[in-house]
This record gives C-alpha cells, sequence and structure tokens, in this order.
C-alpha cells in the first residue's frame, strides 16, 4: 500500500504552531528590541513597532475575516485589500505585542471554527 500522501489538512496542521508562535515571537523582538524598537530601519522604513502593527491589522482586517467568510460561503471572493496604517499612531512596544497577540488569537479561533471541509476550500482575490 502506498505512503498516505499529506492532504491539505495535514498541511496546515503542520503550519498551526507557527502561526500560534508568531505574534509571541514579535512580541518577544520589539520587547528585547527597547528603544530600537520605535527607532525607523537604516533604510528609514518602517519601525519595528510599525510592522508588529501592520501584521496585527492584517490579521484583524483581512485573514480573519476570510476565515470567517470561508467558514460561512463556498467559494467567496474578495477584494484585494491592504490595511491603512495612515493616521494610526505606534504604540508602544508592549502595547504593539499584545495587540497582536489579541488579533493573532482572534485569528486561529476563526480558523479553529470553521468546519472540517472548509480548511481545504479556497477562495479568491478580485484585483
Amino acid at each position: 500500500m502506498p505512503d498516505a500522501v499529506p492532504g491539505p489538512r495535514a498541511e496546515v496542521a503542520a503550519l498551526l504552531p507557527a502561526l500560534r508562535e508568531a505574534a509571541e515571537w514579535a512580541g518577544a523582538m520589539v520587547h528585547r528590541l527597547g528603544d530600537a524598537a520605535t527607532a525607523p530601519g537604516h533604510d528609514g522604513g518602517w519601525t519595528p513597532v510599525r510592522i508588529v502593527v501592520h501584521l496585527a491589522a492584517v490579521d484583524a482586517e483581512v485573514w480573519t475575516p476570510r476565515f470567517r467568510q470561508l467558514a460561512a460561503h463556498d467559494h467567496p471572493t474578495w477584494v484585494w485589500t491592504e490595511p491603512d496604517l495612515a493616521g494610526r499612531a505606534d504604540p508602544s512596544p508592549d502595547e504593539a505585542a499584545e495587540a497582536f497577540g489579541g488579533t493573532r488569537a482572534a485569528l486561529m479561533a476563526a480558523f479553529a471554527a470553521m468546519s472540517p471541509g472548509v480548511d481545504g476550500g479556497a477562495g479568491a482575490t478580485d484585483g
């Protein structure tokens, strides 16, 4: 009998621990950086805190709603979206880490709430 080929559920299960731990890891990194967590990168790019804020916003505004739509609809479609961080003040490193932990927990809960058949489903992005 041939070896079982892992399906989408097995691949997702292998990825879940890393997804869960990402917020904890990011929080530890910005905390360890101290004042440098709020300093722009050497190229003038986003601060480490701004990156964590962006990750939290993507969880809250993009991925969690999409997981919920996957659970509710057979073939949802989405318009491309990118969280608009303009005008949002950067929080402290600890506040950013806490926010990302909360949005990642909500994302993981949305995934867990999906029925077993949904994780192999697919949605499409328009645009």
